[in-house]
């Protein structure tokens, strides 16, 4: 059995200044979870320091601690089967996160996960 399962999408940069000015400039719009609307100022969010490899402008094997923001959204106690996490937000503005560009737009995100039972 999984007790818990964090389904909060967020936003992650180099830094806390860029993750804060990077939140303001994003505005989520939908988010459900098996068709049922998610009330995102409900949960509220949480603030992580993040151990990430892999990232541009650095090699590939080092370990660089990035700031991050997500909607603190946890299921508890799910049920098995197929569940469909259904999220979309729009950059306001061109904004960068410290590795990359991303361009201003609609972005639109749907995550097929099975629970499944031991």
């Amino acid at each position: 059995a999984l007790p818990e399962l964090a389904v909060g999408l967020g936003w992650w940069a180099a830094d806390e200044a860029l993750r804060d000015s990077n939140w303001k400039a994003i505005t989520w719009e939908l988010h459900t979870i098996d068709g049922q609307q998610v009330d995102l100022n409900a949960f509220g969010t949480a603030d992580i320091d993040l151990p990430m490899t892999g990232l541009p402008g650095h090699d590939p094997n080092e370990e660089v601690i990035v700031k991050g923001r997500g909607w603190d959204v946890v299921l508890e106690n799910p049920t098995p089967g197929l569940h469909t996490m259904h999220i979309v937000y729009h950059l306001n503005q061109q904004i960068s996160d410290g590795f990359a560009v991303y361009e201003a737009g609609t972005y639109e995100l749907v995550v097929n996960f099975t629970v499944t039972e031991e």
